[in-house]
């Protein structure tokens, strides 16, 4: 530890600003966040968290960072009721006219609601000393001295405090207000990127109806085919015996908002374990709703001026599509470079550029990836990737062999899991394997 390092402060305590917190206490004496909403001592959903009660899998890359920071989480959320599935075994993904071919692959998922994920990993966070929260407070507007951002103006209960720190990591989400601190002081307002998706997210959970022996714990997916289809779902297991069940509208197209219309579409799709599972099941909340009209990418990589010790991370910097579970997965990586960064330069002031262009290309890897799905529906606005006929082609090749090949459907897994980069979907070897699989 630095021991000119004295005090940092997150904006933000959901999971950006708790892995950002974990990744601090390596470097300075004292770390606090700030929480808009009040923070109890149980899985909860917050007013500021629109989409927690909704579907999530934090992926493959981003769990073990998770992992590596927190030893003990795994064992923990295992005991309080997730379930560890094989995603290549136990995933029955069906697109393009088929289920992927299954097979053990190694690569594992926890499967939870975001609560009790979200519920651990503060657990631990405020379990290290040099950490505490202190919550039902808003940040009001940034402090600077000789171009460093020296405190942060804050208000609680109505009243007006100010607090003195050596370094701010914004991960405050989506209503950042990192863009309006730097307008007040006279530093450039990043440029924006925007894909318009029109998501929305239909949530209901169930109670699990009695397993037979021979019966698993499984993930069911549907994934509708672009651009035609614009319903899909996903069936998930969760704590305490329960099911959770998302479903995806594309491009405007509302999912079903009541019992009569969800097993109307549940039983018109092709495949027969969504409607199986949920006939006769006990639903045990309202058809919870979530939009998202945007993914939205801020480019703090292009400003040749910013404040000294002072950072955004998470959605703050760039929100992605919700579909592709990208958000968390982002912001946990997002946090292991800062803990990198301030690893290898001494100066707080000195720490902005090194990280923002470190993380720009994560940014940049999770955002061509999504665009390039978004814009399978021509509805989509925004600004196209590179090669989107070729790429989107040779992609429905390879999910179509992905039915017939457990190989192909372990890298999909890969790649989708950041375990891979996505130009390892175009070796040699499996380039040959997309060709004969779609003789």
């Amino acid at each position: 530890m630095n021991t000119a390092r004295e005090h940092a402060v997150v904006i933000g305590g959901s999971m950006a600003g708790l892995v950002a917190a974990r990744a601090l206490s390596n470097h300075f004496k004292k770390v606090t966040i700030i929480e808009k909403d009040k923070v109890d001592n149980k899985p909860e959903t917050r007013k500021g968290q629109p989409q927690t009660r909704h579907i999530h899998l934090v992926l493959a890359h981003a769990m073990n960072i998770l992992l590596a920071y927190f030893p003990s989480l795994k064992k923990e959320l295992i005991e309080n009721g997730a379930s560890e599935l094989d995603v290549g075994n136990d995933y029955n993904w069906y697109s393009y006219g088929g289920f992927k071919k299954k097979g053990v692959t190694g690569i594992t998922a926890l499967t939870m609601t975001r609560e009790l994920l979200e519920y651990h990993v503060k657990k631990q966070v405020l379990n290290i000393k040099n950490i505490t929260i202190q919550d039902e407070t808003k940040a009001l507007e940034m402090k600077m001295q000789n171009e460093n951002v020296n405190a942060l103006v804050l208000e609680k209960a109505g009243e007006k405090q100010i607090i003195n720190t050596d370094f701010i990591v914004d991960a405050s989400g989506r209503g950042t207000k990192a863009y309006k601190w730097l307008e007040q002081y006279g530093y450039p307002t990043p440029e924006e990127t925007k894909i318009k998706i029109d998501i929305m997210y239909v949530t209901i959970l169930f109670e699990r109806k009695k397993m037979l022996p021979e019966e698993k714990l499984e993930v069911i997916s549907y994934t509708p085919e672009a651009p035609n289809e614009k319903l899909g779902a996903v069936l998930m297991p969760i704590e305490n015996n329960r099911w959770v069940l998302t479903l995806i509208g594309m491009r405007g197209v509302e999912p079903p908002q009541n019992d009569e219309e969800l097993l109307k579409f549940l039983k018109g799709l092709p495949i027969s374990g969504l409607y199986d599972a949920i006939l006769g099941a006990t639903r045990l909340t309202d058809f919870l709703v979530f939009k998202c009209p945007h993914s939205i990418r801020r480019h703090y990589e292009k400003l040749e001026r910013f404040p000294g010790s002072y950072l955004v991370l998470g959605d703050a910097v760039s929100n992605f599509n919700p579909m592709y579970a990208q958000g968390m997965a982002s912001a946990i990586c997002q946090a292991k470079i800062l803990d990198e960064v301030l690893r290898i330069t001494p100066s707080n002031d000195k720490v902005f550029k090194t990280y923002i262009n470190k993380v720009n290309k994560v940014i940049e890897d999770f955002w061509t990836s999504g665009s390039y799905e978004d814009f399978k529906y021509p509805e989509t606005e925004g600004e196209k990737p590179a090669g989107l006929k070729m790429v989107n082609g040779y992609m429905k090749a390879l999910q179509k062999a992905a039915n017939k090949d457990t190989e192909l459907f372990k890298e999909l897994l890969e790649v989708a899991g950041y375990l891979k980069s996505g130009k390892d979907l175009f070796r040699p070897k499996i380039l040959w394997k997309v060709f004969k699989g779609n003789i």
